[in-house]
């Protein structure tokens, strides 16, 4: 049986060893999150369904955790760049926390929006 630190360190392993342009897929439940490393830049994308429940309640829900409105007009899903948009590029992709910021909002997306009760049913793809 999987545990959420279990992903967090697959997760975590996975996203250090990027090579610039590759990427992570992350799937459960009908959500899906993809991260590209770009140069020192990890870039998230999040989409998923929520059948019947409020739009607006779903996106004040991504907006609190960390995630952005994508800039694209009629884009879907939720966008996040780490670090953040409004800090320093870091110097090197592993260093200033970018890897570690990026699997604890995956993580916690998973875990508080919709996820799976359990990790077990999380697929991780790295093509």
């Amino acid at each position: 049986m999987a545990t959420w630190d279990s992903l967090t360190d697959r997760l975590t392993s996975a996203l250090t060893d990027l090579a610039d342009d590759e990427r992570v897929t992350v799937m459960a439940s009908g959500t899906t999150i993809e991260l590209r490393r770009q140069d020192t830049y990890l870039y998230a994308e999040c989409t998923g369904e929520s059948p019947g429940a409020d739009p607006d309640a779903v996106r004040a829900a991504f907006l609190a955790l960390g995630w952005n409105v994508p800039p694209q007009v009629g884009a879907h899903g939720f966008v996040r760049h780490f670090p953040a948009d409004d800090g320093a590029p870091p110097s090197r992709y592993a260093d200033d926390g970018v890897v570690e910021e990026a699997v604890a909002l995956v993580v916690r997306t998973l875990r508080e929006l919709g996820g799976p009760a359990s990790p077990d049913g999380i697929d991780l793809t790295n093509p």
